[in-house]
């Protein structure tokens, strides 16, 4: 239809990507996936970060509804009882001590508790388990992290991860095939019927799995997605991690490259710049001509340099 016409059409191509085995939402293009596929409630808006992407807020007792999703039934039942949820989440701040955020749940919207949530300490679980294989890997309010949740509910065991370091395996009478914990064809992340529970949350990217991911995988997926995110040096061309600003080598500050940035020429010296900064390399002008006519721009500096 003229939607799914107009998602393929845009940078990026289609929102989510979809595959066999996989369904991939991205929140870093300034723009919501395919309603097909997607709804939310509540107050969301798109954020730069500051390393040149972008992320989707999700606000206190908003929510996004994942849904559609092309996977057939697994596990001899008749939902998914075999999955696996990876996503690049960011959180404000730790819910209060004793108390819990919803992280994600199997209804739409906030039809029921939870499945998974994140508690005070910034464990990853359920039901009072939230870590238990002697890792201090921890949710830290205002990090990026990458979260993988492996559900299986035929052996009926969910582990966490946490930056590819196991958190938690939880085994529990109510993780069973077509249980709760099942899917049928959607998730909705950081809701809860409980709105103490519904805190909001920093999301860039998920990605499904219909099936359970093992050690190898996450490990793999987590080290695949630092090695896409690196960073070059522009003085010392040695490679950074995303989440820095500064060369780890030189301490050089990481040059922003924006996926719009045009080249311009100066209104004031003619000088052509690679659309990578606001002001002329050469005399310090706006890219804005009108802004050079205000106090923020001093018309000796051009004079100076000749």
């Amino acid at each position: 239809d003229l939607e799914d016409m107009e998602d393929y059409s845009q940078q990026g191509g289609p929102n989510p990507k979809v595959s066999d085995n996989t369904i991939h939402y991205n929140f870093m293009k300034n723009r919501l996936p395919n309603k097909r596929y997607f709804t939310f409630r509540g107050d969301h808006s798109f954020k730069p970060d500051n390393f040149g992407s972008n992320y989707l807020k999700v606000y206190r007792l908003g929510v996004l509804n994942l849904t559609n999703f092309p996977f057939k039934k697994n596990g001899g039942g008749q939902r998914l009882n075999r999955y696996s949820i990876t996503m690049e989440i960011n959180i404000d701040e730790l819910p209060p001590h004793g108390e819990i955020q919803a992280l994600f749940q199997t209804s739409k919207y906030n039809e029921a508790a939870a499945e998974i949530y994140i508690n005070h300490e910034g464990g990853i679980g359920f039901n009072g388990m939230f870590y238990n294989n002697g890792t201090d890997k921890r949710i830290r309010p205002k990090f990026w992290h990458v979260v993988n949740i492996v559900v299986d509910c035929i052996d009926g065991s969910i582990i966490t991860y946490i930056d590819s370091e196991q958190v938690c395996e939880i085994k529990h009478k109510d993780i069973v095939k077509d249980g709760r914990f099942s899917l049928d064809q959607q998730i909705s992340l950081f809701g809860s019927k409980d709105p103490s529970e519904t805190r909001g949350a920093n999301i860039k990217w998920c990605l499904i799995h219909n099936y359970s991911l093992g050690f190898n995988d996450i490990f793999s997926l987590y080290e695949y997605h630092l090695i896409q995110n690196e960073w070059s040096c522009f003085e010392c061309t040695a490679s950074n991690s995303q989440y820095t600003r500064s060369c780890k080598i030189c301490s050089s500050n990481r040059v922003i490259i924006s996926e719009d940035a045009v080249p311009w020429a100066c209104s004031l010296c003619t000088f052509q710049n690679d659309g990578f900064s606001s002001t002329c390399a050469i005399c310090g002008a706006s890219q804005n001509p009108n802004d050079n006519n205000n106090n923020n721009f001093n018309n000796n500096s051009y004079q100076d340099i000749y």
